[in-house]
């Protein structure tokens, strides 16, 4: 799988500022702003995290004020997650907009909530995705004794 190099304030930036434009549009019944939200996560997961629009905002602006270090990402979970991620917000909008609004609004709510968990650093979907992938690598804890590493089966031999 192949990783990325980000500036891990972009990075952050751009979880938290998505997160809020759906609290926003939970909170102001906004169909506007979540538009917003879910095209920026389409833009993301079409262009790949290194080039996501809100990263790139930040590291022409503010990121030149207040450097930090990069973040090394996969890059296939996040454009895993941001796919999905767009398909929930198009999902929520097709609701909210159809004959069914507060299912809509439900949705969101749930929407944010798992953001909001993904922009302090608990991207579940990325790590499930991981986790599919790597048959168990990422998450040793959940899946650690399902995969034996090669040549793990016998003791060390003595120099």
């Amino acid at each position: 799988m192949r990783s990325v190099t980000v500036n891990r304030g972009g990075f952050r930036f751009c979880r938290w500022a998505v997160a809020i434009l759906l609290w926003l549009a939970l909170l102001l019944r906004s169909t506007e702003l979540l538009l917003a939200a879910t095209a920026i996560l389409a833009l993301n997961a079409l262009l790949g995290v290194g080039r996501a629009p809100l990263i790139l905002a930040w590291d022409y602006t503010l990121g030149r004020l207040f450097p930090s270090a990069e973040e090394s990402l996969v890059e296939s979970s996040m454009r895993f997650a941001h796919t999905l991620g767009a398909l929930v917000g198009g999902c929520a909008i097709a609701l909210i907009l159809g004959k069914t609004p507060e299912l809509g609004w439900t949705l969101l709510l749930w929407f944010a909530v798992f953001k909001t968990a993904g922009a302090m650093g608990f991207c579940l979907v990325s790590r499930l995705f991981t986790l599919a992938i790597q048959r168990g690598d990422c998450c040793r804890f959940l899946c650690g004794r399902l995969k034996k590493p090669a040549g793990n089966d016998r003791a060390p031999s003595e120099p």
